[in-house]
């Protein structure tokens, strides 16, 4: 039947047939004496059918790889074979899907990124401020002000490098905090006349006065 269609000059069984039914047919034409012409024709078709159907076969291992360059390349070589919609449709959902999945991915890189640069800007600000809280406590040098700079210095990320000559300043403000107010205990006992207060007065002095400060309260218990 096929050599019968192609003698007559019809190869619509050949664009649609099975492929190797159809490569038998030819073998059977040529050995009809089928005309050399109408032979080539179907050679032609056949050349395409096959070529038509690595494409489809290319399309169906793209979709199964996931890969978007193997998806772009099957597409292509399908559409320049004039393969149907319908050969690429698979393919094309499957390629759209990809590319939505990418271009989502990439936003969530950049937003994370953005997020990033934002959280780094704030570090920066904080520590910026940090540093002047420092600044303006080491000129002060109030024991408030320098405890509040420093927490606040160790809760912006500074290092504790960065906190050296703050933390040395506390401890001579503090110390000198400390003696200030034994100082002021020592006066308030002497002027009080109360032999217990000055006691106890003289005991607190003892561990951060000197000598000289202590001996106005010795004389006052004699």
């Amino acid at each position: 039947m096929f050599v019968a269609f192609l003698a007559a000059g019809s190869f619509l069984m050949f664009r649609h047939g099975d492929p190797d039914k159809l490569k038998q047919a030819l073998q059977e034409a040529e050995l009809e004496g089928v005309e050399d012409s109408l032979l080539e024709k179907a050679r032609d078709i056949l050349r395409q059918k096959d070529r038509e159907d690595k494409a489809r076969e290319a399309l169906k291992r793209a979709v199964s790889s996931g890969n978007m360059e193997d998806l772009r390349a099957a597409l292509q070589q399908g559409q320049a074979l004039g393969l149907t919609d319908e050969d690429l449709a698979e393919a094309s959902a499957k390629l759209k899907e990809l590319e939505e999945e990418e271009q989502r991915k990439r936003q969530e890189e950049a937003e994370r990124v953005r997020e990033e640069e934002r959280q780094a800007m704030l570090e920066r600000a904080r520590q910026d401020h940090a540093k002047d809280l420092l600044h303006t406590a080491l000129r002060s040098k109030d024991v408030d002000a320098l405890r509040g700079a420093i927490d606040a210095a160790r809760k912006s990320g500074l290092p504790e490098e960065d906190l050296t000559e703050a933390l040395e300043t506390l401890k001579d403000a503090e110390a000198e905090q400390e003696k200030s107010a034994a100082r002021n205990a020592l006066s308030a006992a002497i002027s009080s006349g109360d032999i217990g207060r000055l006691r106890d007065a003289q005991q607190r002095g003892a561990e951060v006065l000197d000598e000289s400060e202590l001996e106005a309260a010795r004389k006052a218990l004699q």
